[in-house]
């Protein structure tokens, strides 16, 4: 799974990162760039998505409130992780294969069971690299609050590694991870050939292999209000 990610990037680090087609993406994100060291469901991402054919950087906020969630009366509890088993089989979730994105990150975290209550965090990130993106789907929402529209998205899961299923070993979802999209792989789910999703390449949602994964053991994660990075 993943509930909790850093961004440690500047704006022209997501062009050059992410320049995947014949034109570079353009930035639609006031202020994007900085260090994000905790980032958490319902902030303001960005998220990389084709539009009318034309690679964009936009803000999303990130979490899905279904509607039929908003009718039980109760504060709804966003869906920030979509299982990509779903994606076909779930009546709720086909409506959005047209709308695949990348959601750029530069590690996250997972916290381990190491004995009742007790578990350890960890930080993961990709070797030998500063960004790579999770797979992940968009809509369009309107703000509560303000009634205004905006983007919501949600990162894709997929079976976890054999690294990763000793470390997300908990939770009501234990032995997930994020779908982590590198290279071709990422041309593939944003493929302007496929807009509707239908043939997109099912092997690039399978787990990245552990080798490619550094996991970092944390005495304390990064902290967002006083701008505090990940400790060891």
């Amino acid at each position: 799974m993943c509930g909790r990610y850093g961004l440690t990037a500047e704006a022209e680090d997501f062009v050059e990162e992410f320049d995947l087609f014949s034109e570079p993406p353009s930035i639609q994100f006031p202020g994007l760039g900085g260090s994000r060291y905790d980032i958490r469901p319902m902030q303001r991402v960005p998220i990389l998505r084709l539009h009318e054919g034309h690679p964009q950087i936009i803000a999303a906020r990130w979490g899905f409130t279904p509607s039929w969630a908003r009718k039980s009366g109760k504060k709804p509890a966003p869906i920030f992780n979509t299982r990509s088993e779903k994606l076909h089989s779930s009546s709720y979730w086909k409506r959005f294969l047209a709308n695949r994105c990348l959601v750029p990150a530069s590690f996250f975290y997972e916290w381990q069971e190491v004995g009742t209550p007790k578990t350890r965090p960890w930080m993961i990130k990709i070797k030998e690299r500063s960004l790579f993106a999770f797979a992940g789907i968009y809509a369009h929402d309107t703000d509560p609050k303000t009634g205004e529209p905006i983007e919501v998205c949600s990162i894709l899961t997929t079976d976890a590694n054999p690294l990763m299923r000793t470390i997300h070993n908990r939770g009501n979802n234990p032995f997930r991870q994020p779908v982590i999209l590198e290279n071709g792989a990422r041309l593939d789910w944003l493929s302007p050939e496929d807009p509707e999703g239908q043939n997109y390449n099912e092997a690039a949602l399978l787990p990245l292999p552990e080798d490619r994964l550094d996991a970092i053991a944390l005495s304390q994660v990064g902290n967002d209000t006083d701008h505090t990075p990940p400790v060891l």
